[in-house]
C-alpha cells in the first residue's frame, strides 16, 4: 500500500480524508463495491494466491497493487479477504459434499412430465373497487347537545349523577351515600 501524499493526492479523490488518516495513498475499505466484486472473482478463477488460505498475503499484495492502478478499487487488509475466501470455499465445500441428496431433486423439480401434470389456474383479471357514491349522509335531525357515544360508566359525570363518591382514605373502592 503506498503512503499518503497530500501533494499528489487531488481533492476529487474518493475517501481522502479516511486515507489520509490511515495514512494510505487509498482508503482501507472492508465494503465492496461491483468492480471489486467482479475483480475478486476474475482473481479467484484466475489467480492461485486466491484459492488457498495459505496465500492471502500475497493474494492482498495482488489487489493492493491492482487497486493502485484502478481508481474504484479500494485497498484492502487480508483479514477482508479471509473472511471472504472461507465464506466461497465454505459454500463451495458444502455445494460438492450435498451434490449427490441436490442433484436428483433439483432434476424431480425441473422433470417437463411433472410441469405438465400441474392443474391450470384459471386466470381472472383483477376489478379495481368501484365506490358507488361518496360519502355518507349525516343524520341532520339529530340534537346537536346530544352526545352520540355514551360515556364509559365509569367516567366523572356518570358516578356523580349515581351519587357515589370516592373515599380519601381508600380510593380503589367505590362507596354508595
Amino acid at each position: 500500500m503506498a503512503a499518503f501524499e497530500p501533494a499528489l493526492d487531488f481533492k476529487k479523490q474518493l475517501h481522502r480524508h479516511l486515507a489520509s488518516l490511515q495514512c494510505t495513498r487509498k482508503a482501507v475499505l472492508p465494503i465492496n463495491n461491483d468492480n471489486e466484486k467482479l475483480l475478486f472473482r476474475k482473481m479467484m478463477a484466475d489467480s492461485t494466491d486466491f484459492t488457498s488460505s495459505t496465500s492471502i498475503d500475497k493474494a492482498t499484495r495482488l489487489w493492493n497493487a491492482y487497486a493502485d492502478m484502478n481508481t474504484e478499487v479500494s485497498y484492502k487488509f487480508k483479514a477482508y479477504f479471509n473472511g471472504t475466501w472461507k465464506t466461497n470455499m465454505n459454500i463451495k465445500l458444502t455445494k460438492s459434499m450435498t451434490s449427490d441428496a441436490r442433484v436428483p431433486l433439483i432434476d424431480q423439480l425441473k422433470e417437463p412430465a411433472r410441469i405438465a401434470m400441474a392443474p391450470e389456474v384459471p386466470e381472472m383479471t383483477l376489478q379495481p373497487h368501484h365506490v358507488p357514491s361518496g360519502l355518507l349522509a349525516l343524520d341532520n335531525d339529530a340534537d346537536p347537545a346530544e352526545p352520540t357515544i355514551a360515556p364509559p360508566p365509569h367516567s366523572t359525570p356518570a358516578l356523580l349523577s349515581s351519587g357515589v363518591t370516592m373515599s380519601p382514605a381508600a380510593p380503589a373502592y367505590l362507596h354508595q351515600q
